[in-house]
């Protein structure tokens, strides 16, 4: 079991690198604001609940790149029903509370992830 978590880990890891990565990437991209709303994410996660929370990142516009990332590493990972085209908070509505349950672990791990390599690889140089 520990091997499979770790590898578990390990992939979501590589996948939240490469998403950072494509953000510093991009000459348009507001690092500040990203590093903002990623930090804030797993909290509010915890604090609102993950359909609440989702539904926040996705009305403010300054958040909502982070709604759709977590939306598309959600999806890569292949782990439910959860269609490439199928919006976020359209299947979190849908779904059962032992698979919101579920659901939600797997999104605060992505975001805590997100944050963790955010703060690294966002922060301005010093």
């Amino acid at each position: 079991m520990t091997s499979k978590l770790r590898l578990r880990n390990q992939e979501i890891a590589e996948m939240c690198l490469k998403k950072i990565k494509e953000i510093k990437e991009d000459p348009k991209a507001d690092l500040d604001k990203y590093l903002t709303a990623i930090r804030r994410l797993p909290s509010t996660i915890v604090s609102n609940g993950l359909i609440s929370a989702m539904a926040f990142y996705k009305s403010k516009e300054e958040k909502k790149e982070v709604y759709e990332i977590i939306s598309r590493l959600l999806q890569k990972q292949k782990l439910l029903n959860f269609k490439e085209n199928e919006d976020l908070l359209d299947f979190l509505v849908r779904i059962d509370a032992n698979t919101l349950r579920f659901v939600s672990s797997q999104v605060l791990l992505i975001a805590t992830w997100l944050k963790r390599i955010a703060e690294v690889e966002l922060r301005e140089e010093e």
